[in-house]
């Protein structure tokens, strides 16, 4: 998908070209296009997904996450990750389809949750992530991203609805007139 003229000019700190969404503000779109042709699997299915953290050399000068499925009809990958507008001097998300597992790949664990909820809580760190700096850089976006999906974890709405309905059926209310 190419950019338009008018399009911010982008400079990736990863070391291959990402695919943008024309600097779209999240992953949504390429990871849509992605389902639509049929190179990753459903985004609304829950499935068991591994999470990668891959950085770009041994010195680690650039950190994305890579999202695979485990269902053997779906082998390809993508990445999530941060690249630099210049012109307007902040941070874009991207996303690189990756069609062979990679080395140096570092399996962080998996999770059962959906595409979509995934790339919705990456979505989130970047419009929290705020100007790209030194102390603030995609190894953050990746620091961030990893500990929300296996220390806090991620619920699904469903997992989330079932907290609600099991907390309020065992909080019984009991009014008494007088």
């Amino acid at each position: 998908m190419g950019q338009s003229p008018s399009s911010p000019t982008l400079n990736s700190v990863s070391d291959a070209e990402p695919t943008t969404s024309g600097g779209s503000r999240d992953f949504k779109d390429q990871i849509n296009d992605f389902m639509s042709e049929g190179l990753i699997p459903p985004v609304r299915t829950e499935q068991k997904l591994d999470i990668y953290l891959w950085r770009s050399s041994k010195f680690g000068t650039h950190a994305s996450i890579v999202v695979g499925c485990q269902d053997p009809n779906y082998t390809n990958f993508f990445t999530l990750e941060l690249c630099i507008d210049h012109e307007r001097r902040n941070i874009i998300p991207v996303t690189r389809l990756i069609e062979d597992k990679k080395e140096g790949w570092d399996l962080r664990g998996s999770v059962t949750n959906s595409i979509e909820h995934i790339v919705e809580f990456a979505n989130g760190l970047i419009q929290d992530h705020g100007k790209y700096k030194i102390a603030n850089n995609c190894q953050d976006f990746c620091n961030r991203f990893l500990k929300g999906v296996f220390e806090e974890g991620m619920l699904t709405d469903f997992q989330k609805a079932a907290i609600v309905v099991g907390q309020a059926a065992s909080h019984s209310v009991v009014l008494s007139v007088v």
